[in-house]
């Protein structure tokens, strides 16, 4: 993927699953080590840890297969998995439709309408800001009562995913911080 419009990155999670996806055809089934096993042996750059100089671990990569089972880009057939989302011809295309499916499952991890996740956000930050606390994910997990493991790293996912178009009402800025867009 290349970069968004101001200039900045997607996020790693949005680059790796945009790699994901892509080497997935349509129609055909795949288990989860199926395709974790096919992005290994592709060595895709999205997958590289260059603070380490090689190439992320397999469990590593089920991971991030696991959580496109998790916002439904890929649906279970028995045992299978199959490509439930369309390919997509531009960065913002995709970005998009992952930022969509990311707000859902954020929306059903908070037990809201998607709608109501927006709302919820902006009153949670107005909050932290009233108590005059950074709104950063940490804190975000802490009011939202998400913490530990696998369940929290998949809400810090969504919430990256979510944040990477430009028509969110959010943006995550560094350290990492939780801001409203035009702020």
């Amino acid at each position: 993927m290349e970069r968004k419009s101001d200039g900045r990155m997607y996020s790693r999670i949005t680059r790796r699953s945009v790699a994901i996806v892509g080497q997935i055809q349509r129609g055909r089934e795949y288990s989860i080590n199926e395709i974790a096993a096919a992005i290994e042996a592709k060595e895709l750059p999205e997958f590289f840890l260059e603070r380490f100089g090689k190439q992320m671990s397999l469990p590593r990569i089920r991971d991030y297969v696991r959580y496109l089972v998790d916002l439904e880009v890929l649906s279970p057939t028995d045992n299978k998995y199959i490509l439930a989302l369309e390919h997509k011809h531009t960065d913002e295309d995709w970005a998009q439709a992952l930022s969509d499916l990311a707000l859902l499952h954020l929306a059903g991890i908070l037990r809201r309408t998607a709608a109501e996740t927006i709302e919820y956000f902006k009153a949670l930050l107005e909050h932290l800001f009233d108590e005059r606390r950074l709104p950063t994910i940490e804190a975000l997990l802490t009011e939202v009562d998400i913490s530990g493991g696998r369940s929290e790293e998949v809400f810090k996912w969504s919430l990256y995913v979510f944040t990477d178009v430009d028509n969110c009402p959010f943006d995550i800025r560094r350290y990492p911080v939780l801001v409203r867009r035009g702020e």
